[in-house]
């Protein structure tokens, strides 16, 4: 145990990424690059913090692949692109109040957590499921990613419900302008829809 918290200590320390991040956030690159998300170029990070993602994921294919992002031949990811950047910003508040949520429980023993939460609040704000949205193969792979880099969050879904579902209600919880009109999840009739059977 103590090893792996050296480990960790040294990973952080050092600004790198872990082998759990650099998987899944490799897998969320590669399909917004393939045009797959709902996500804009760069994930909703800012230039210099997309780059470090990038670098980081330490895969000379997906750096290969951001290169020729501005080819001719991608002309229609990017036009795809462009339009999940405009819903970013006209739903700017929104995702900003989901990065704010997500940044507070996030694990301070992992470097990307933060980088991670702006780009989970910016798959939030298309309309499919948060996994399809981020680009991974099932809702396992988004838990895993929950569960590593934001551990307090994800003890509080004991219920399974949806992700996406999840997060809007721990805004509506504290406070902010997402309110669910059910006056319980038991009273809801789209209690189906939040929760995995």
């Amino acid at each position: 145990m103590r090893e792996t918290n050296e480990a960790v200590s040294y990973l952080v320390h050092k600004g790198e990424m872990d082998a759990i991040n650099q998987t899944l956030l490799a897998k969320v690159l590669l399909a917004q690059l393939q045009g797959i998300t709902v996500l804009p170029y760069g994930l909703g990070l800012s230039p210099n913090a997309y780059a470090n993602v990038l670098n980081a994921c330490r895969l000379p294919a997906l750096v290969q692949l951001d290169q020729q992002w501005h080819s001719p031949q991608w002309q229609v990811f990017r036009a795809r692109a462009e339009v999940c950047k405009e819903i970013q910003k006209l739903r700017a508040d929104e995702q900003t109040q989901l990065v704010k949520l997500l940044r507070h429980c996030a694990n301070p023993s992992v470097c990307y957590a933060s980088h991670i939460a702006t780009v989970i609040a910016t798959a939030c704000l298309g309309h499919a499921h948060l996994y399809v949205a981020l680009g991974l193969e099932s809702r396992h792979e988004l838990k895993q990613l929950f569960a590593h880099n934001f551990p307090s969050l994800c003890a509080l879904n004991t219920n399974n419900m949806r992700w996406k579902r999840f997060l809007y209600l721990q805004l509506c919880k504290s406070g902010g302008d997402y309110v669910c009109r059910a006056p319980s999840c038991n009273e809801c009739s789209s209690k189906k829809e939040c929760f995995v059977a």
